[in-house]
Order: structure tokens, then C-alpha cells, then sequence
């Protein structure tokens, strides 16, 4: 579903920062229905239903066109037994890749995290330079966060997925648009938030870069001439992405056992050019998309011990990331894709070479209640299920109805929940 995101404007951007800052004034919009402006009272329109039938009918086209990926395949849908669509494996012409790394998630090793996913969206980690702090590290926030962990935990919870540095506001470039760093408060931040999450026993999933990243935001009716898609399609600043923005990160928190994983970017899909993204000022082939994903879990394998992950948006578009050395993948369900993309259907049948979690699944606007999705995803063979969201603001996140029913799940389950050590 799509939804314009709430403004989130940085007036107090000096000179060095004015066109960035104005490029990132209006924080642009997401597929589902997500309030990214981090004030829980903040009124969001949604134009989410007439938009999502689009994407569902673009996924329609994209399925029965049996669209081939760079070194994999579309997964095709067939008529099922009953009718329904189903889909089918996710064949690969790629060579084998190292064994997984970090627990194996199963049905009986299952994973009971939920998506924070943030406090102030693109916020939480350092910022803008130029724009007023509103990281973890600040008293205020570090207090909502450990109020927000306790609860968590007491529900029993054990892991939760948290984006880190969003749509790159924190990242730094140079005259050419070549990144060359991120905000040093990143890491002031990211100290604060671990030290937090370890006192209340949560292990968490950072989403280093959310598909937002990569949109071309217009300055004075303008596209900028650098803009961060560009990013992708440069061999040498992608490069220099991964090189002056992940590897530093990772290599000051390579060994921290308070992560638990590393997701190198939310729904690529809806920035890759014969999946979800139809846009081509700010959407990149499949090619550089691949090439990007792959580059940044080498790295994350190479720099850390944690695992790697990717968010992906649907079972439908697994095969963006197969074969890519994922220590598990994270596809994402809403009803919307049900129709191609049913919850129901077996983790065996996708015939993946990784245990499977579900990364995002709503707690408001579904036909199927929290312990439903719970109940199915671990008879299909999940290893595991993160709903959406505590803090997000959007149509699809009530949470805090869905808490009761998180708590009764894994009370009757705990034989089967996965216990990160301490």
C-alpha cells in the first residue's frame, strides 16, 4: 500500500547542508501505508487502496510475464488444488554459496521478534548534520526506548527489527555524489540503543538503508543532478557505499552480541526495475540491484560475524535475492499479495537453500488476526515472524492490540521459541 509520508522538514539547514536538507524535506512515499514522521499523534492520508491495486496488478504482469532475474527466476503462480494461485519454487542458475552463519530458525527454533521499526524515522541514528539531534542517545528518547524494550520483552519478545539509517539522511557525500561517510553521532547512537536493547535482553535486526534511499526527491521542480539511485548504477560509488558507509559499521560492531542480524536494505524491490519499481529517475535495474545486495553481504560476512538478511516484500520477488549468500531470507506478507502470494504456502515448496522468517506482517487492516498469522506461518514452515509495527503510525500497525495476543502465543509456544544467548 502507498501512502505519502508525513513532511518532516529541516528548517534549521545552514548553508553547506540547504540542498540536501531540501531534497529530504518532504519524506516520500511507502507501499504500505507507513507514517514515517515518528509522532504517534501525526494525521496520515492514505491513497493506499487505489495505489496498491496498481502494484498487485504490475506483480500480476511481472508473475505471467515469467520475468527472469540475473542468475535466478520469477517465481511463476499456478492454479492450486482449491483454485488458488500458488507459488511455485524459486529455480536458480547460481553456483552454490558457504553454509549459513548464526542459528538456524525453524518451526521449532521459531523466532518471536516484532518491528519497532523506529522512534523518529530516518532519526534515530544521527541525522541531517545540520538538523537538530533527536538520536537514541538523547535522554528523552533513551527513556521511551527502555520503557518500549521492557514491554517488549515482558511479551516475549526476544528480537526486534529496527532501521537504522533509513533513507541515508545521516550519509555524506562529496561534490560528485560519491559517499563518503555518515554523521558521526550514527555511532553515539547506535552505543546507546545496544546498551538499552542489552539490558532488556533484545537482540536486534538493524535494516541498515530502507528502499526510500534510492528516491529522486525533485528540488524546485528539479531532479538533482546527484541522486542516490545514481549511487547504485556507478560501480565505483557503490563501491564507495559500501567501503565509507557499511564497512565502518560493521567493523566497529562486528563481534556485539547484541545484534543479531544485519539486513543490508527494506524491499528493494520497490527500487528495482521489472520488480515493483516503475520509476526510472529513481529505480535501478535488476543488474546493479544484484550486484549492489551481493557486494553488501560479502561485506556484512566479511567485517562481521552476524548474519545477513534482506527485507524483501513478497514471496513473489524471492528471487531478487537468491543465491546472494543470505543467512536467511525475510519475505513480507499483507493481504494485498495474498492472492498470488498465499501465507499459507509451504517454505518447503519455495525450495530455498536458508530457513525463512517473516519479516513484516500487519497487525491492523487483515483479514487474519495476529494468532492466526502466528499459527499459520509456523505450520508452513517459518522459522519465525516479526509483526508490524510498535511505533510506526501507519494503517497497518496497531500493535498494541495485537500485544495480548503475542503474549498468549508465546506462552503456548515456548517449547518452541528460539532463546538468543545472553
Amino acid at each position: 500500500m502507498v501512502v505519502d509520508r508525513v513532511a518532516n522538514a529541516d528548517s534549521a539547514a545552514g548553508a553547506a547542508g540547504a540542498a540536501r536538507s531540501a531534497e529530504l524535506a518532504t519524506v516520500p512515499a511507502n507501499p504500505r501505508g507507513k507514517d514515517v514522521s515518528g509522532n504517534s499523534s501525526a494525521a496520515t492520508p492514505f491513497a493506499s487502496d487505489e495505489i496498491a491495486s496498481a502494484h498487485v496488478a504490475q506483480a500480476e504482469r511481472l508473475v505471467q510475464a515469467q520475468v527472469r532475474l540475473e542468475g535466478s527466476a520469477c517465481a511463476v503462480p499456478q492454479i492450486g488444488p482449491m483454485g488458488n494461485r500458488r507459488v511455485t519454487a524459486l529455480t536458480s542458475r547460481t553456483t552454490s554459496v558457504a553454509p549459513p552463519r548464526g542459528p538456524t530458525y525453524s518451526p521449532k527454533n521459531f523466532l518471536l521478534g516484532t518491528n519497532l521499526p523506529w522512534q523518529n524515522y530516518g532519526d534515530d541514528f544521527g541525522g541531517l548534520p545540520s538538523a537538530p539531534h533527536k538520536g537514541v542517545s538523547e535522554p528523552e528518547q533513551s527513556a521511551k526506548l527502555d520503557k518500549t524494550l521492557h514491554d517488549l520483552s515482558a511479551q516475549g519478545v526476544t528480537t526486534i527489527r529496527w532501521f537504522l539509517l533509513a533513507d541515508g539522511r545521516a550519509i555524506t557525500y562529496d561534490k560528485h555524489g560519491t559517499p563518503t561517510g555518515i554523521d558521526l553521532r550514527v555511532y553515539t547512537d547506535i552505543d546507546a540503543a545496544l546498551g538499552i536493547a542489552h539490558k532488556n535482553g533484545i537482540k536486534v535486526i538493524f535494516s541498515i538503508l530502507d528502499f526510500h534511499y534510492l528516491r529522486a526527491h525533485p528540488i524546485a521542480g528539479k531532479l538533482p543532478k546527484h541522486t542516490p539511485s545514481a549511487v547504485l548504477r556507478s560501480p565505483a560509488k557503490m563501491q564507495a557505499l559500501i567501503d565509507n558507509v557499511y564497512t565502518p559499521i560493521l567493523q566497529r560492531y562486528a563481534h556485539n552480541s547484541n545484534i543479531a542480524a544485519w539486513e543490508v536494505m527494506n524491499e528493494p524491490e520497490w527500487m528495482t526495475l521489472g520488480e515493483l519499481g516503475t520509476n526510472p529517475w529513481s529505480a535501478v535495474s535488476k543488474r546493479h540491484m544484484r550486484a549492489f545486495l551481493r557486494a553488501a553481504v560479502g561485506a556484512i560476512h566479511r567485517y562481521s560475524n552476524q548474519q545477513a538478511t534482506v527485507g524483501s516484500a513478497s514471496v513473489l520477488t524471492l528471487g531478487l535475492v537468491k543465491g546472494l549468500g543470505l543467512d536467511f531470507y525475510q519475505p513480507h506478507w499483507y493481504d494485498h499479495f495474498q492472492f498470488l502470494g498465499p501465507l499459507e504456502t509451504p517454505v518447503a515448496e519455495l525450495h530455498l537453500d536458508r530457513p525463512v522468517v517473516l519479516g513484516e506482517f500487519p497487525t491492523r487492516r487483515s483479514f487474519k488476526s495476529t494468532k492466526t498469522v502466528l499459527n499459520i506461518a509456523q505450520r508452513a514452515g517459518y522459522g519465525g515472524a516479526m509483526p508490524w509495527s510498535v511505533n510506526a503510525t501507519d494503517s497497518y500497525s496497531a500493535y498494541a492490540k495485537a500485544a495480548p495476543a503475542m503474549t498468549e502465543w508465546a506462552k503456548n509456544h515456548q517449547a518452541d521459541l528460539y532463546r538468543p544467548k545472553p
